[in-house]
């Protein structure tokens, strides 16, 4: 099978788990609200918040080394199962120190102590997601296994879910339900992944070898993770688990959207950094500019989108109650702007050339800049500050790597990019006309919602067809394509 081909089958595969992903807590968010209540929600958000922590202490940023440095090695079946031995073995050192560290904090910290059930139910996912070594599905672009493996555990927590939630006192039930996924996953990659390597713990784990980039890794990511969870923790810190609660639902949708959007450019990283590390630099810039161009064509209306339906989406979802967060939404959605095209300079490029460091500064810099505006925003403007924060903290990170890049055109083909993101700004105008008219003409607001996503949608279509955009054209033939082989 070509590389192309390949690419495009896992892009397909990726956005179909993304979009089950998108789907599934829009089915089971409704519910999930009326029977444990706002305040419920928040206690296990703001739990969840303080897991990310140790999690990350757990995973010490090895999925992304490990997803570089294993698909440079994955053509020697030997030498990839000795890296990907040493490397989990590395992670369950951490994983055993991550748990010690969340032990003692529970035990000192009476904020801790206060949720520790909560603490504790969600802790289990650390060491699933440890055993499930998912990077090795990843680095052998093995997405049609993740795929069929997220629909199961999706329908599994859907039925436990109506099965066993019925009313607030279950709260800590559905915590409980939240890691079924993780032990899904752990379960089928534990059996699944023999067919690339025998998994074992060894001692000589090559720990100077590997440790220097694994370092640089993690702090990156604890660095983004704090600058993506602190505005929920302090949040919670400050206003306490209402303001959480409503707050949450726009970072859902806001995630949601994110994830569907970066499931694109997700599956091109090992391809990546296989052409990198083989010198094929021609296949390299091709394909980084495609993912540039493929995921404008997407990200910039979604954008728009997102902003002119954030109350609608609220209440469809939430109920009215929520309607007071369609401000925070609307601040996210231009967060989403700049998230995406962050992750393309961060993770597609960054990441597969080796510039990690890069990122990691930029991250560092960037939680130090959202908790010190935290600080101010938060007792002012509650979740509304919190939005702005989370808006500042991703426009520093793009904005810091991309300025960084030296000889940026031997990377990208930036005329093609600039040439179809002034295509998708201008489509994205008609995306604002549709929704301003609709808004105007029709009152019930779960009717405008639906209406404006079918018209803009067709509008935005219409115009890039006509203006003969390079990178819909290519997406329309490969639907047209696919329908056509359905059907």
């Amino acid at each position: 099978m070509s590389s192309q081909k390949k690419i495009g089958i896992n892009v397909v595969l990726n956005m179909l788990r993304k979009s089950l992903s998108v789907l599934f807590p829009i089915i089971t968010l409704p519910y999930t609200i009326r029977a444990l209540g706002v305040e419920n929600i928040g206690k296990i958000n703001y739990s969840h918040s303080i897991i990310s922590y140790f999690a990350l202490v757990a995973m010490l940023g090895i999925s992304k080394y490990a997803i570089r440095e294993g698909a440079k090695k994955k053509e020697s079946k030997q030498e990839f199962a000795k890296f990907v031995n040493e490397v989990f073995s590395i992670n369950l050192v951490f994983t055993t120190i991550a748990y010690l560290a969340l032990f003692i904090c529970i035990i000192f910290i009476p904020q801790f102590k206060k949720c520790s059930y909560l603490l504790l139910l969600q802790s289990v996912s650390i060491l699933l997601t440890t055993l499930s070594i998912d990077w090795v599905n990843t680095v052998n672009e093995d997405f049609l296994i993740i795929t069929v493996r997220s629909i199961f555990s999706h329908i599994l927590f859907l039925a436990l879910l109506f099965l066993f939630v019925h009313k607030p006192e279950d709260y800590y039930l559905y915590a409980l339900l939240t890691v079924v996924s993780d032990g899904v996953v752990c379960l089928t990659n534990l059996i699944y992944c023999r067919r690339y390597i025998q998994l074992r713990p060894v001692f000589h784990m090559n720990f100077n070898i590997h440790i220097k980039p694994i370092l640089i890794f993690f702090a990156n990511e604890i660095a983004i993770s704090i600058y993506v969870n602190i505005d929920t923790t302090m949040l919670g810190w400050i206003k306490g688990a209402y303001d959480v609660g409503v707050y949450s639902l726009a970072v859902k949708i806001y995630v949601a959207v994110k994830s569907l959007i970066t499931a694109m450019y997700n599956v091109s990283i090992p391809r990546l950094s296989y052409y990198w590390g083989n010198k094929q630099y021609d296949k390299f810039k091709e394909l980084l500019t495609d993912m540039f161009g493929f995921i404008s064509v997407l990200l910039i209306p979604a954008t728009v989108g997102l902003f002119m339906i954030s109350d609608a989406a609220l209440v469809l979802l939430g109920g009215t109650e929520y309607m007071q967060a369609a401000k925070a939404l609307q601040i996210l959605s231009f967060a989403l702007l700049f998230a995406i095209y962050g992750g393309l300079v961060c993770d597609c490029l960054n990441i597969s050339i080796g510039r990690e460091r890069d990122n990691m500064f930029a991250a560092i810099l960037s939680a130090l800049i959202n908790f010190i505006i935290n600080l101010f925003l938060i007792p002012l403007f509650s979740y509304n500050g919190a939005a702005l924060t989370t808006l500042i903290a991703e426009a520093f990170v793009m904005l810091f790597c991309y300025v960084r890049i030296p000889d940026k055109n031997n990377y990208l083909e930036k005329k093609k990019v600039i040439r179809t993101m002034c295509n998708a700004l201008l489509g994205s105008m008609l995306v604002v006309g549709v929704s301003l008219i609709i808004k105007l003409i029709v009152s019930d607001i779960l009717v405008r919602l639906m209406v404006t996503i079918i018209a803009a949608s067709i509008m935005y279509c219409v115009f890039m067809i006509i203006i003969g955009d390079r990178y819909f054209k290519v997406i329309t033939n490969l639907l047209m394509r696919k329908m056509r082989r359905i059907f």
